[in-house]
């Protein structure tokens, strides 16, 4: 069984699942490293976002760690396993994949924000 920011992943993605809308947002109690999903109708729909210029400076990671995990690029409509580089950033279709989802995340704040193994994360849903 899961523990620890896998736990706390794997309910807020099944919370999320189950009220059929909105959105989750992951973050190590920094407001400035977050990694957040929306649920739509084909799953849920990561978004990287590049407003701000650490995130912007972290695109081509963000993609090279999506190829990892199977993605591949798409355009317009994702399918599941898709994802696409916007003028606002990167978006990719998990669907209701919570292992992916799970594993992502982690992954994402290891590399990402260099988390170790012993993150702690929150988690907001919100609709």
């Amino acid at each position: 069984m899961p523990f620890g920011p896998s736990q706390t992943i794997r309910d807020a993605v099944e919370k999320l699942i189950g009220a059929g809308s909105g959105f989750v947002i992951f973050d190590d109690g920094n407001d400035d490293e977050y990694v957040q999903f929306a649920l739509e109708s084909k799953g849920l729909m990561f978004n990287w976002p590049t407003m701000l210029a650490e995130y912007k400076e972290k695109l081509d990671d963000v993609a090279a760690l999506l190829r990892e995990f199977q993605f591949q690029e798409g355009a317009g409509d994702l399918d599941v396993g898709a994802y696409d580089i916007a003028d606002d950033g990167i978006n990719a279709q998990f669907g209701k994949d919570v292992d992916r989802i799970e594993r992502f995340t982690l992954e994402a704040f290891r590399r990402l924000f260099g988390k170790s193994e012993w993150l702690k994360l929150n988690a907001r849903v919100d609709d």
